[in-house]
């Protein structure tokens, strides 16, 4: 990928899962590691600075006991709160490396 600021779509088959158990989901972003380990480089290890963000998605979380979201809407959540956390680790990952890659759209 070239853009490493924007997500692909998300695939539903794990969100069957969960909507099935009623779980609670959470998710972990990280920005930078393209650095850490460039897709061109056979591995890993160039000094790089990585921002993360662990987050919940509480949309789903607070509807746990009686789900009113379906699988497909459940998939959009978790995609637009963990593409909200990634605009939010490529802002930061500016900041703190006071790079001119691409920063919050």
């Amino acid at each position: 990928r070239k853009d490493q600021s924007t997500l692909m779509d998300f695939r539903r088959g794990t969100f069957q899962i969960v909507h099935e158990l009623k779980i609670p989901v959470y998710g972990l972003t990280m920005y930078g590691n393209h650095h850490f380990w460039p897709t061109n480089k056979p591995m890993g290890g160039c000094p790089a600075t990585v921002v993360s963000d662990v987050f919940a998605v509480e949309e789903w979380n607070a509807q746990l006991d009686s789900p009113k979201a379906d699988v497909a809407a459940l998939c959009g959540m978790c995609q637009e709160r963990m593409g909200k956390s990634l605009l939010d680790c490529v802002a930061r990952h500016a900041e703190v490396t006071g790079s001119s890659e691409k920063k919050v759209k």
